[in-house]
Formats: C-alpha cells, sequence, structure tokens
C-alpha cells in the first residue's frame, strides 16, 4: 500500500506545526498569567488567571504531539532502513529474467481487478 507521506514525513510536517502551536500557547499562557491587558481577556486579573490554566494546558498537549511526532520520525526512519547491513544491488543470486521483466515493465502487467461490490 502507498501512502502519500512517509512516517517520517508525517512527523516532521506534525512537528513543525505543533512546535509553532505550542510555543503560541505558552506566549498566552505568559500573557494571561502575568496580568496582561494585551489581550483582551478576562475583566479582572483573576479571572485573567484562571482563564491561563486552558492555554497551559492546550500547550502541554501540543508538547505531546511533539514527542509522538519524534516517535514517528524515528519509526519511519527505521521502517525505510534495510533490515541487514548488505546493500541490496550488491546480491549473489540474481533475479530471474521473468523477475526482472516484470519489474521494469510493471505497467505491462495484465493483472485486473474487478469489484465485488
Amino acid at each position: 500500500t502507498n501512502m502519500a507521506c512517509s512516517l517520517s514525513c508525517c512527523g516532521s510536517f506534525c512537528i513543525f506545526v505543533s512546535a509553532i502551536c505550542a510555543i503560541m500557547q505558552f506566549i498566552i499562557y505568559g500573557l494571561l498569567n502575568s496580568n496582561s491587558e494585551r489581550l483582551d481577556i478576562g475583566v479582572s486579573e483573576a479571572e485573567r488567571k484562571d482563564y491561563a490554566k486552558t492555554p497551559l494546558y492546550t500547550a502541554i498537549v501540543y508538547v505531546g504531539f511533539i514527542i509522538i511526532s519524534l516517535i514517528c520520525i524515528v519509526g519511519g526512519n527505521k521502517k525505510t532502513q534495510p533490515a541487514s547491513f548488505e546493500n541490496v544491488h550488491d546480491r549473489e543470486v540474481p533475479l530471474d529474467e521473468a523477475e526482472s521483466a516484470r519489474l521494469i515493465n510493471d505497467n505491462e502487467n495484465n493483472n485486473t481487478y474487478e469489484s465485488t461490490n
């Protein structure tokens, strides 16, 4: 099965987006927790401190996404490496001609698949 994006590609994109979102949430948390009036959130200092918990929790969730993204990147890189250290192209046993032709001329494959519905 071919995926539009590999596991490491998906992890890289997710870590980029999650890092931006986490930084933004930590900044909003800092502004609200320090009673900054730059954000028009809350009427009093007590309300702003109460509202500061939400971006803090959200930032922690994004840090969790960053960790998951790192796991995807590492897992995707391990998946793409061959299981052994030998180079696949330096095989001692050559491919037979039928297999070589099928690999080279894959578009000439006459297999048809019908829907069961």
